[in-house]
């Protein structure tokens, strides 16, 4: 019914619109015009009336049921807009003009396209037309082409195709060349052979931006158009039940057609794949507008982060996911900047995406990038540095403004020679050997030493961590010659599997002196690196002859901790230059070592020779005077023992100077006995000197020994002034005539004063001082004499209590006194404040914070206030260390945490806290305020990240004190060691700079209203936003999770989906972030021509600040699926596709081709074909696996239509670890076959007896159990005999049965009343009004009989319910009347008194000169 209704409506149109057409019969235009082109479905009965008129019998049509008529859109855009010029002749999408455009045919094959609509479907009728430009073209090039053939003896037929120069009038492209957007106009948008409404089109959008499916939106769509659909049905049923009830019908109607009954009803719905299909074409041809959008956003700084949830679920070939991680950058709005997939998180893959993005920002003219975001920063830092050169320059400009930092010069690299060795040339191992024998004999023999140095390729983890490395790439070695000058020699290794052989016995050989930072651990990658079983042997840190620098540096007091005797530190303090390190993590694998790398790289080696040479001339701190050394009258320092603190944190300290007398016996001074035995006098041991003090430097400093005489109490340099004493030799140590020599630290403030500095001579200071007893421990009194003279070294206070020197007394005696404050007093924190801000009062070497389970505290001078450009979330560092879930201390250790690393800003903490007072809140409110709502406060107060040596001692602190704490219930600690491990790599991030926020940076914004005014909190405090760390980025992250994780799509679906969620994020974040318009929708290239149409026609912009994506011009960046591969391996795809010629591939992998720009797509590993290429190739593999080659070798048997794809080095790394996997594997199986054997025959016996099945006609109809089981046959018993078996140990097979119908519900279980309603409708009988004449004309006309005539859908609300003359929709003679929306007149003038503005205007009664 409706394909013949469309059909007469063409041939109806073609015959109008045809030359010899009659105008005065032109009915059906003229009906068009009058109603915007619409033919409606109400007007169908007139449409067949005057169809029939002038068509033959067996051409006419007859007239259906109503419900089964669509309607029916005619597009014609020559007719519907007339011109004198004919401007709305359809363009050629060709060539893209209409100055030879003419109209062709109508279809006869096919009447109009069928469209899906909300809730019924609708058709569109229009011709084809002819471009005679480009069919000339087209009959040019063929007649060139047959005479070609003919002059080269060939046969050539060819048949012209008219697609290439005729058109249909909806065709797309021909669409958007309509002037004044007339094909705006158009309803619908168009596929193939179908099409759907333009309202589907925002519907798809908005659903699949909500996280809808399109199998769900299809069912929602088949929900609209069936209830649609029972609508009419029930219509149709009320009219015949009307029609019975009034006794009008006599004879049966026919049944209303079914929902799908394609002659009647003819219900279409599209499934979800069409409805996807809809939706990229759509997507296609907005592509390059939505990449527009994003780029013309810039940024400053850039959040990044890496989410692998989204990748498992989207951009899927052959049922698994093609990429593993999704990567997103966020601008200073938390605006999408970049986003694109990768493999793997290795920075391989972020080159091409971040080139691709500095060039845009250069084309666009864009601010260049300062700061940089990341969970990673340490991992991050050297690679971002590296391909940003904007943050590079950043970072140069934050290092010069450190103070003390913008003085320190550079390393003179001119100053040293540079011999560079590479491994890719053909013979380099032997031009290795010759650099090295020359090497040994120009240098300087009486130095014999090598400063060494190794770099290769770090991969770190989302936490900063290495998870993964390269082999040694570079080898570098600095040396004195002989004439003293520095050579380096820089030898690259990255094509080497075994080192040559001259070198190699050079690294073996003990003679020579290898130096540098941390060289042990060089040592050791080298030898496990290049299977060097000699040094594998071997512990490197053990040799004689390999030196670390920290510890070296350590011994000699140049730095407080070996842990932080860095090269940056050594550098400064030992040679005055500033160390750069930011190239150590940079990519050493090149084709060659750029010029900045090989300066680093010589750098580093000569760097540390120099460092070796400096420390190897300051005596060695730790070393003590042995017997043989000591003479009579040599002036000596008296020093801590070595001990667990004194070799920690006092190691430059002396309690006092003294002068060596011998071994003779001495007088104790007065007051001082012996602490065991009696007498007066001492007599040392072997291990044991007299010494007689010169100058006291630590009054408080213990000596052994020695007792008060008339109590217990033990005795120091204080209570003894300057006399002889016996003190062991392991304290005393070579005098160094040095002010750098620091005295024994000042022990806390129950000393008063008397520890500060050198003390005066004994004749001058009280020999009988009173020492307070809480520093003092008690002594036991069963110490003998000979005890002193047999073991002098390590005198004991007590039998059971060991010796302690001054700092591990008296930070016991803290530990003790104060284990509520975790060791720190409230002296330590003003000296610790004053040591941070370099005050006059700050004491040097003094320990605080000290814990056990984390790296010693540097002390504040040593730590050098660095900011960094590339920043590291300050969230994921506190949530670094995981605690148990629910111990006690969990929330206030965050909250401590929290307010360690961010502080808010003092003075509008006190304004808001004024205003909480004002408000009725006491101060135990406000501080649960604080402590369980810390957001109110963050919400409308800034808070600032401090510099390192503030912040490090915070967060340590917080560490120190909770770390320990135990759960009451569990008596579990809130930090295991793993987490002490994360606290401990925080503390070093700290260090670096990656938590504090660099100077003069605003990192908050105010929050703004749709009306442009600032959100203020109900105290009237203007709230405001932070864009500090990564949160944003992984807030978007987890948000689109939902959405993502239903749609298993393909990669093209999977772009167009984060395009559609990547665009609209943008702008829900501009209109929030960003002052400018508030627009609402998200079709911003419609804003984008109302905008210059405005400024046109009105002389002014409509919207202020509104900055047009289309008018930026396109570059080559893209998003979603790049180009993750180098140029080598695109070379080898592109010979393999020579070799090749034409593939098959989908359309899915073709545009995956196009996406990344290649021949031949990149896939991950699957398939039978594939793991057997590559176990054949991993076999006959030699040397050192090297994933780039491998790469280059499987693009020679690549084959798509086999299933075999090229593979990125990624895959090959993947695959090689679980071929190596799935060996392990099958070695374990193996091994365990004879168990296995045995467990299948367990099973085979060990199992219920197996009864008879059922057949399908005697299954039972429901899952009851049976009464008693059948007994076994005989073919189905079991070999072994046994007894009949229990119901629970047989089973018998039932046969699956189809699905039932619901029960027929039994009498009780049904109503008794007549009816009932629901849902605004009544079901059941409803008894008729009785028959009458009523009082109201109107009510006895319930309906308009015009309409009920013509089968309008509108009778009970047409006027014409009173008379035919006030019917809206029809004439009397059944002509359809045109739709027309008639205007309400408004009164101006009062109907009373006729005068303008009076109130009579509203009602008479309201006049006011009545």
């Amino acid at each position: 019914i409706q394909q013949q209704f469309v059909a007469a409506v063409q041939r109806q149109v073609q015959s109008e619109v045809s030359k010899d057409s009659n105008i005065n019969n032109r009915w059906l235009l003229q009906h068009l015009e009058q109603n915007d082109w619409w033919l409606r479905k109400e007007h169908y009965r007139w449409f067949i009336k005057k169809y029939n008129q002038t068509r033959e019998k067996e051409d006419q049509l007859t007239a259906a049921y109503k419900a089964y008529y669509r309607d029916v859109n005619v597009w014609l855009p020559e007719v519907r807009w007339k011109t004198p010029g004919n401007r709305f002749m359809p363009c050629c999408p060709t060539c893209k003009k209409n100055t030879r455009v003419g109209p062709h045919c109508f279809r006869d094959n096919h009447a109009g396209r069928v469209i899906v609509g909300q809730t019924e479907t609708y058709y569109t009728v229009s011709r084809r037309y002819i471009c005679h430009e480009c069919e000339g073209q087209t009959k040019v090039a063929k007649e060139k082409f047959e005479a070609a053939a003919e002059e080269n003896n060939l046969i050539a037929k060819i048949e012209l195709d008219d697609s290439k120069y005729t058109f249909m009038g909806w065709n797309q492209t021909s669409l958007t060349l309509l002037p004044y957007n007339r094909g705006s106009k158009f309803p619908a948008f168009l596929t193939w052979r179908a099409g759907v409404d333009k309202t589907i089109i925002t519907t798809l959008r908005q659903d699949v931006a909500g996280g809808k499916g399109f199998d769900r939106i299809s069912k929602d769509l088949l929900e609209h158009h069936t209830e649609k659909y029972t609508d009419l049905h029930l219509e149709y049923e009320y009219s015949i039940r009307e029609r019975l009830d009034g006794g009008l019908i006599t004879e049966a109607d026919p049944i209303f057609g079914d929902f799908r009954n394609a002659k009647l009803y003819r219900g279409l719905v599209p499934t979800g794949a069409y409805l996807q299909h809809a939706y990229l074409l759509y997507h296609d041809s907005i592509r390059t507008y939505l990449m527009k959008e994003v780029k013309k956003r810039g940024a400053t700084s850039l959040r990044w982060d890496v989410s692998y949830k989204e990748a498992k679920h989207i951009s899927r070939v052959r049922g698994q996911p093609v990429f593993k991680g999704l990567v997103t950058a966020m601008n200073e709005f938390g605006e999408i900047r970049i986003q694109f997939h990768v493999y793997t998180d290795s920075h391989e893959q972020m080159t091409a995406a971040l080139e691709a993005f500095k060039r845009t920002q250069e084309a666009l003219g864009q601010p260049p990038v300062k700061y940089f975001w990341t969970d990673n920063p340490i991992g991050d830092k050297g690679y971002f540095l590296q391909q940003i050169p904007s943050l590079q320059e950043n970072q140069n400009m934050l290092d010069a403004m450190q103070s003390g930092d913008s003085n320190l010069p550079r390393y003179d690299f001119r100053s040293i020679d540079v011999h560079l060795v590479e491994s890719k040339e053909e013979g380099s191992k032997k031009e290795c050997n010759r650099k090295v024998i020359a090497m040994l004999e120009q240098m300087n023999k009486d130095a014999k030493t090598i400063g060494l140095d190794a770099e290769w390729n770090v991969e770190r983890d989302g936490l900063g961590q290495v998870k993964g490395s390269s082999p040694v790439m570079t080898i570098q070695m600095a040396y004195r010659d002989q004439s003293y000058k520095i050579q380096v020699l820089v030898i690259r290794t990255d094509k080497w599997g075994v080192l040559p052989s001259k070198l190699k016995e050079l690294l073996c050989n003990d003679s020579y002196k290898f130096v540098g930072v941390n060289v042990s651990a060089d040592l050791k990658k080298i030898a496990r690196d290049f299977d060097i079983s000699i040094m594998k042997e071997v512990d490197q840190n053990k040799r004689d002859n390999v030196i670390n620098l920290g510890l070296y540096a350590r011994e000699r007091d140049v730095v407080h901790n070996a842990n932080y005797g860095s090269m940056e530190l050594l550098g400064e303090r030992l040679l005055g230059i500033e160390i750069d390190k930011t190239l150590q993590d940079s990519y050493w694998s090149g084709k060659e070592l750029r010029s900045e790398q090989l300066q680093y790289a010589a750098e580093d080696a000569a760097i540390s020779l120099e460092l070796f040479e400096k420390l190897d001339a300051m005596p060695d701190l730790t070393s003590r005077l042995t017997e043989e050394e000591l003479t009579a009258g040599m002036k000596v320092d008296l020093v801590p023992q070595q001990g667990q603190y004194a070799s920690k944190e006092s190691l430059n300290t002396r309690a006092a100077t003294v002068t060596v007398i011998g071994r003779r016996p001495c007088h104790c001074p007065e007051g001082i006995v012996p602490k065991e035995g009696t007498g007066t006098k001492v007599k040392p041991c072997a291990n044991s000197y007299v010494v007689r003090v010169d100058t006291i430097y630590a009054t408080a400093f213990i000596i052994p020994g020695y007792k008060k005489e008339d109590s217990n109490e033990i005795v120091s340099l204080g209570d003894i002034g300057l006399t002889e004493i016996v003190v062991p030799i392991a304290m005393l140590r070579k005098h160094i005539a040095s002010d750098a020599i620091r005295p024994a630290p000042a022990p806390t403030e129950s000393h008063g004063n008397d520890c500060a500095g050198p003390t005066p001579p004994a004749t001058e200071a009280s020999p009988k001082r009173v020492p307070n007893k809480s520093l003092r421990l008690p002594l036991s009194d069963d110490f003998e004499y000979s005890d002193l003279q047999k073991k002098p070294a390590e005198p004991e206070v007590g039998e059971d209590e060991e010796y302690m020197d001054y700092d591990e007394f008296i930070t016991a005696i803290v530990e003790e006194s104060n284990s509520d404050t975790f060791g720190l007093t409230s002296e330590d924190i003003s000296m610790l404040q004053a040591a941070i801000f370099e005050a006059d009062e700050a004491q040097r070497g003094k320990p605080v914070l000290s814990c056990d389970k984390l790296d010693d505290a540097p002390i504040p001078q040593d730590i050098k206030n660095l900011f960094s450009v590339i920043l590291g979330d300050i969230y994921h560092a506190m949530n670094r260390a995981k605690v148990p879930v629910k111990h006690e201390a969990k929330k206030a250790y965050f909250h401590a945490l929290r307010n360690a690393f961010l502080i808010w800003n003092p003075k509008k903490v006190e304004k808001f806290e004024s205003k909480m007072r004002e408000d009725g809140m006491d101060e135990k409110e406000i501080e649960a305020i604080k402590y369980f709502k810390p957001h109110l406060y963050d919400e409308c107060i800034e808070r600032h990240a401090p510099a390192p040596r503030i912040l490090y001692y915070r967060v340590r602190a917080v560490f120190t004190l909770f770390g320990n704490m135990l759960d009451s219930k569990t008596q579990k600690p809130l930090f295991n060691n793993a987490a002490w491990n994360k606290a401990n790599q925080v503390l070093k991030e700290i260090l670096a700079g990656f938590y504090s926020d660099p100077p003069n940076v605003t990192l908050y914004s105010k929050k703004m209203r749709s009306n442009g005014q600032v959100m203020k909190n109900k105290y009237g405090m203007e709230l405001v936003e932070c864009f500090r760390g990564t949160n944003r980025v992984e807030a978007y992250h987890k948000k689109l999770h939902p959405i993502i994780k239903s749609k298993n799509c393909g990669v093209h679906m999977s772009a167009a989906l984060l395009a559609e969620l990547r665009h609209r994020h943008n702008q829900i974040i501009s209109e929030q972030r960003r002052a400018g318009p508030k627009i609402g929708h998200f079709s911003l290239h419609k804003i984008d021509q109302l905008q210059e149409l405005y400024l046109k026609n009105h002389g002014r912009v409509l919207y202020s600040g509104w900055d047009s994506a289309s008018a930026y011009k396109q570059t080559e960046e893209s998003f979603d699926t790049i180009a993750l591969h180098h140029s080598a391996l695109q070379d080898a795809l592109n010979s393999r596709k020579e070799e090749l010629g034409h593939v098959k591939m989908t359309k899915d992998l073709q545009y995956m081709c196009d996406a990344m720009g290649v021949p031949l797509p990149f896939l991950p590993f699957e398939g039978k074909a594939e793991d057997q290429l590559f176990a054949k190739l991993i076999l006959e593999h030699k040397g050192r696996f090297d994933d780039v080659k491998f790469s280059l070798e499987w693009c020679k048997h690549v084959d798509p239509e086999k299933g075999i794809h090229a593979k990125l080095p990624c895959h090959i790394r993947v695959q090689d670890a679980k071929f190596d996997r799935n060996q392990r594997i099958r070695a374990t199986l193996e091994k365990a076959r004879s168990g296995r054997e045995t467990l299948n025959e367990l099973h085979s016996k060990v199992l219920p007896t197996i009864l008879e099945e059922e057949t399908a006609s005697n299954a039972q109809e429901d899952d009851s159990p049976t009464s008693t089981p059948p007994p076994p046959s005989a073919t189905t018993a079991p070999s072994r005999k046994r007894k009949s078996p229990a119901a629970a140990l047989s089973h018998t097979w039932r046969v699956p049965t189809h699905p039932r119908y619901f029960p027929i519900p039994l009498p009780q279980a049904m109503h008794n009343a007549p009816y009932v309603q629901h849902g605004g409708m009544v079901i059941g009988n409803i008894p008729l009004p009785q028959q009458g004449r009523g009082n109201n004309k109107f009510e006895r006309n319930k309906v308009c009989t015009l309409c009920l005539r013509n089968q309008g859908t509108n009778a009970e609300t047409c006027p014409g319910r009173g008379s035919h003359k006030r019917c809206r929709y029809f004439e009397r003679n059944g002509t359809p009347k045109p739709l027309q929306i008639i205007p309400t007149k408004r009164k101006l003038k009062c109907g009373v008194c006729g005068c303008l503005g009076c109130p009579g205007v509203g009602g008479r009664k309201h006049c006011k000169n009545k």
